[in-house]
């Protein structure tokens, strides 16, 4: 299964003579053009080129992402049954946590809490391998994706007056978005039924592009969207609104560690509530953190069959006598909380001595919060042409999964040189994957064989 970047794509397919160095200097304004349309794209940058992913491949990772978030609804219901008070315990969930979790659980808001969603792939040498699944309301990807493509068209048009050739496609989520909210809210998109939105942010994301992005792109779709603060929505019984009139739906933004903070839990039983009353459809229940919740994948992994077709590293919840096991296979194995963000306290074994991986170790058995250790996979690394050269960068993969359709993927990656966490909270930057239909991916192996 080959990767390719987009300068193997273009260059044999639309029988274009240029050099190299003409298409890295075309992308070096890449940046420029992102920050045209919103300067927060100076904090969650765009890199240069996007990555050629082939269509099996593309659909190997597909099916690997719908496997996995079928389980995970069937653990949680199995789970359900039982004892989850002790369940979500193990999840590393608080008892205020458990108990609130519990009183925001009902079938139709966890059905809403998994449809939206996004499998993180690592790129290693023995092909994707997926370490984690994002389940919920984030809005990473959506219109930012949309955006890559436009700029990706226009700036292939300046450099060979056309678009990327037949066999090539770059991912529009916002369409698929779009549909599946309107699924869930019941509307036709007929004009006399256009959906008003609130897309509700918190309050130090308001300068991100994300919530721009996507009101823009969903605009474009025919829908009327609200970019708000929790304080401008007001619930009244069964109805929602904003100061500029009322919504349909109320797309709360938030991740869950958020939802520790006193003003976002109020915001999100306030809108539970409307909505159980009859009002507005609320995205996303808190529910979706359990599905988000890293200890959720030791559950997954258990079924060894599964396991193998869905590309997903052993993942074993920590406990006491994993230690001795644990310090031995430092080289291995990664340390990740339970329930984080943002690769906030990852330790990955290979990069750090062993008296350093003994003490996380110690420290993470020692929290409140539950851990878990997951197989390494070495990144592999990936040569991109830039107007620098090429540069070796490390790719996070993300399938995006709205309403259980195939929504795209969004790339993270940084220089394989820097030693970084994937992730653009770390300094990552982000990129889409071009889809390349299979008969073009073997003509892109040929060519760039003889290139």
């Amino acid at each position: 299964m080959v990767f390719a970047p987009a300068l193997q794509i273009l260059r044999p397919l639309l029988s274009v003579a240029s050099r190299r160095a003409d298409f890295g200097t075309a992308f070096a304004r890449f940046p420029s053009e992102f920050l045209s349309h919103h300067a927060g794209y100076a904090r969650v940058q765009p890199a240069l080129l996007p990555l050629g992913v082939p269509n099996a491949l593309a659909g190997h990772i597909w099916r690997a992402t719908a496997t996995v978030l079928s389980q995970l609804k069937d653990i949680f219901h199995r789970q359900a049954e039982c004892n989850p008070a002790e369940w979500m315990r193990g999840l590393g969930y608080t008892e205020d946590e458990r108990n609130w979790l519990q009183t925001m659980a009902d079938p139709r808001s966890v059905e809403i809490a998994t449809s939206f969603a996004r499998a993180d792939f690592i790129v290693s040498e023995a092909g994707p391998r997926l370490v984690e699944v994002n389940v919920g309301p984030t809005i990473g990807g959506i219109g930012v994706l949309d955006r890559y493509s436009d700029v990706f068209d226009l700036t292939c048009r300046d450099l060979i007056g056309g678009s990327p050739a037949s066999g090539i496609s770059l991912p529009r989520p916002a369409v698929i978005w779009s549909h599946v909210l309107r699924r869930l809210a019941g509307s036709d998109g007929s004009a006399g039924n256009r959906l008003r939105i609130a897309l509700v942010v918190a309050d130090d994301e308001t300068d991100i592009p994300h919530p721009h992005e996507a009101a823009s792109y969903l605009r474009r779709e025919g829908m009327t969207v609200d970019i708000v603060c929790v304080d401008e929505v007001r619930f009244h019984d069964a109805r929602a609104e904003t100061p500029r009139g009322r919504v349909d739906v109320v797309y709360a933004c938030f991740t869950y560690d958020q939802f520790r903070t006193p003003v976002y839990r109020k915001f999100a039983e306030q809108a539970m509530a409307c909505h159980r009353a009859g009002g507005p459809l609320y995205i996303s229940p808190p529910a979706f953190t359990v599905f988000g919740n890293k200890a959720m994948l030791a559950e997954v992994g258990d079924n060894a069959d599964l396991a193998n077709a869905s590309l997903l590293l052993k993942t074993r919840r920590l406990a006491p006598d994993l230690l001795t096991f644990a310090s031995a296979n430092r080289g291995a194995l990664v340390l990740k909380p339970s329930i984080g963000y943002g690769g906030d306290g990852v330790v990955v074994g290979a990069d750090c001595e062993q008296a350093a991986w003994n003490d996380a170790l110690d420290r993470a058995t020692q929290a409140q919060a539950a851990y878990v250790l997951q197989d390494y996979a070495a990144p592999s690394p990936i040569s991109m042409p830039t107007c620098q050269g090429s540069i070796a960068y490390h790719f996070n993969i993300g399938c995006l999964s709205f309403g259980g359709q195939f929504a795209g993927l969004l790339l993270r990656q940084v220089p394989a040189s820097s030693q970084s966490v994937t992730n653009c909270k770390q300094g990552a930057t982000f990129a889409a994957a071009c889809i390349v239909d299979d008969d073009t991916a073997s003509k892109l192996a040929k060519s760039a064989g003889e290139d």
